[in-house]
This record gives structure tokens, sequence and C-alpha cells, in this order.
């Protein structure tokens, strides 16, 4: 004898599986969008950093030399000025902070 309680509840289960196979592949397909949406998100802000890559290089060949020698100097001095600023290797490698 079928008890009546028992066929709607593998109606239920199966409705249930139904659902969740149905939002996984939704998911997958939003997942698939965000993805291609990032690499064009990335081509674009690598674009951008290339034309500004060109302008700083287009802003250093029409100075003098004067002063391209100075910025030269500045550059020398600030890496010589900020390199006691770097923490250590250990810190960076074993410092949990």
């Amino acid at each position: 004898m079928i008890h009546r309680n028992k066929i709607p509840s593998v109606w239920r289960l199966t409705l249930i599986v139904f659902l969740v196979t149905l939002i996984a592949c939704k998911s997958n397909e939003a997942t698939q969008s965000r993805k291609e949406a990032e690499k064009k998100e990335a081509a674009e802000l690598k674009e951008i950093n290339k034309e500004y890559e060109k302008g700083v290089e287009a802003h250093y060949k029409m100075q003098s030399d004067e002063a391209k020698k100075m910025i030269r100097k500045a550059e020398k001095r600030s890496r010589k000025l900020n390199k006691h600023r770097k923490t250590s290797w250990f810190k960076r490698v074993f410092d949990s902070d």
C-alpha cells in the first residue's frame, strides 16, 4: 500500500533537484559574463597604461639636456633616500601583519 504522503515528497525532491540544477546553470552563465567583462576591462586598462607611458616618454624627450640631467639626479637621490624605508626581507616573508 502506497501512502499518499510519500508521493508528494518524491515530487518535492525532484522539484528541488531540478531547481538547484537550474540555478547552478544560471550562475555559470553569470560567471562567464563576469569573466568576459573583467577581460575587457583588463584590456582597456592595459591600453590606458600604454598611452600614459607614451605620454611620459614624449614629455621626457621634450626636456633639455640640463633638465634630463636634473631628473636623473633627482631619481637617483630619491632611490638613495627611500632605500632605508623598505621593510627587510625577513619581515616581508615571516611577519603576518
